[in-house]
């Protein structure tokens, strides 16, 4: 089961979230723990960081041009690197006309759910 999908620009600022667990951290401190780690995986191992096993909760994360897509979820079976993939190119594909992501509101994005809506199969929710 998906738990949760953000959208952080690369200073890992969360510029969208959508929580289909309550009980999850806030975006704003889920963002800046993913930013912190990604950045020592790169500093110190060289490489991007790809996921995060904690509480039996799995967090996928994938670098796009200007966004990183991350997914939470109970199994690392029930998601594919192409459907993280699938979120982001989505993403930017309907908001790369906004030069500056940065200084958008969030609320700008919020259509982006029916966009999940379709992109996620309903049996992973």
């Amino acid at each position: 089961m998906i738990r949760a999908v953000y959208v952080l620009l690369e200073g890992g600022v969360c510029i969208y979230s959508r929580i289909y667990d309550p009980a999850l951290a806030s975006p704003m401190l889920m963002s800046s723990f993913i930013s912190a780690v990604s950045a020592f995986s790169r500093e110190a191992m060289g490489d991007e960081l790809r996921g995060i096993e904690s509480d039996g909760r799995f967090v996928f994360v994938a670098d796009h041009d200007r966004i990183i897509t991350v997914v939470i979820a109970e199994s690392p079976e029930e998601i594919s690197p192409g459907l993280i993939d699938n979120i982001g190119i989505n993403f930017l594909s309907r908001y790369s006309k906004h030069a500056e992501l940065d200084l958008c509101e969030t609320s700008t994005f919020r259509e982006f759910d029916g966009v999940l809506d379709k992109i996620i199969p309903p049996e992973l929710l």
